[in-house]
């Protein structure tokens, strides 16, 4: 068997899943088939994962090319990924297993910056690997996260911008949170403008323009549009070609 998921002890709820147009299927019976190890971080300092491999491949089109393309790894029951970081590849690793998003390891301490942050980490590795249904999963569990504690840290986005283009539906989500629900004022106190990147205050600003808000004073109507609406306009399904 596969390396059991570890236990959260009730920090990491499941959570009421979004309205979605194209929920992803169950993985069929045939991909828990055999179990490979995947080392992840720097040769002084892995950690050691175990998972079945059609599950891997199953739900990340990249580890599926490199397993059953003609990549040197094909066949192989050990991976190494060097430049991945383990704390991102466990929210990966427990998501597979569990089929929920946890940012946390367990750790109800865990603060609002850091939970973003890993988000975002999360993200952009579910978005490099090509993992289409965690990146969607990732988007669901942030918007959860706020919609319950309506906290955001806007110190992510130099993060986020540096590591995904125009367009992207992460982008697109915070700036619209930040059109949105947020003041110019509450911004600051969010981790302040100083630590945004310049290219998201600047989007959040034609956003607003856009969309004929003024930053914090449609919130209510913000969030009970959201929901109903998220699916369409932030999850992508590349493999039927919809978006």
């Amino acid at each position: 068997m596969a390396t059991p998921a570890p236990s959260t002890d009730d920090v990491a709820q499941i959570p009421e899943p979004i309205p979605c147009a194209y929920p992803p299927a169950k993985p069929p019976a045939h991909v828990y088939d055999t179990i490979i190890t995947v080392a992840v971080g720097p040769d002084d300092a892995k950690k050691k994962f175990e998972i079945y491999r059609g599950l891997l491949c199953h739900f990340s089109s990249y580890f599926d090319r490199m397993l059953n393309g003609s990549f040197r790894e094909a066949g192989s029951t050990y991976l190494h990924l060097k430049d991945v970081d383990a704390a991102t590849f466990q929210v990966f690793y427990y998501w597979l297993n569990s089929g929920v998003v946890d940012y946390t390891s367990g750790d109800a301490s865990t603060t609002a910056a850091r939970i973003w942050q890993n988000a975002i980490d999360a993200y952009i590795f579910a978005d490099f690997h090509q993992a289409q249904v965690f990146k969607n999963a990732v988007l669901d569990s942030l918007y959860l996260y706020y919609e319950k504690n309506n906290l955001m840290c806007v110190s992510i986005t130099g993060t986020l911008y540096a590591n995904t283009v125009a367009h992207d539906a992460m982008r697109n989500f915070i700036v619209c949170i930040a059109a949105g629900t947020l003041s110019f004022k509450s911004v600051q106190m969010h981790g302040g403008a100083e630590l945004c990147e310049k290219a998201f205050l600047f989007d959040v600003i034609l956003a607003s323009q856009e969309r004929i808000l003024v930053p914090a004073v449609d919130a209510g109507l913000w969030l009970a549009d959201m929901r109903k609406n998220f699916c369409e306009h932030y999850h992508t399904y590349k493999k039927t070609g919809i978006s």
